[in-house]
């Protein structure tokens, strides 16, 4: 079986505060159906992608987090927002930025397998450019999990000094 394999880096160096505002958008595209002879019953990767940028602001409670990410990387993400003086995202790791007023956000299925898929978020903030490359990962029930968020600064993973995604022992 193949994996999906992602280069990373380091997705927010961004530190502080900031207004945060998202523009009126049109709804995410979505990838096109499955065929019936590939039935998703948890939805499909784009779905569960969807579901996240439709959010006025990123997961902050345990079970919103949960509910989105793979198991390490959610654990990341919970101590990581418990102590604020420390945090290593400092901003909003969908746009890769503390500030944003978001036009043109589309949604794209780019690789899916039996294991996991690759999700493109292309967008733009203050209309500049953006994209976000969302690696997900598929549970024995059939639901989808995130297992990183990459974008040209790099990967939360490796923000969060997690192994790379392909390293990962579980979803």
């Amino acid at each position: 079986m193949k994996r999906l394999a992602i280069t990373a880096a380091a997705v927010l160096a961004l530190a502080g505060c900031g207004e945060r505002r998202v523009a009126d958008q049109p709804a995410p595209t979505q990838a096109p159906a499955r065929p019936a002879s590939t039935p998703s019953p948890a939805g499909s990767p784009v779905d569960l992608v969807q579901r996240l940028y439709a959010r006025d602001s990123i997961p902050q409670t345990e079970a919103e987090i949960l509910a989105f990410f793979a198991r390490d990387l959610g654990i990341a993400l919970m101590t990581d927002l418990s102590s604020p003086e420390t945090q290593a995202v400092g901003a909003d790791y969908r746009y890769a930025a503390q500030d944003f007023q978001i036009t043109d956000l589309r949604l794209e299925a780019i690789a899916d397998g039996p294991d996991g898929s690759l999700v493109r978020a292309s967008f733009r903030n203050f209309g500049q450019p953006g994209q976000a490359d969302i690696l997900l990962c598929r549970r024995a029930t059939g639901e989808f999990r995130i297992r990183d968020v990459t974008s040209a600064d790099g990967s939360l993973r490796s923000l969060l000094k997690l192994p790379p995604a392909e390293a990962a022992e579980s979803c």
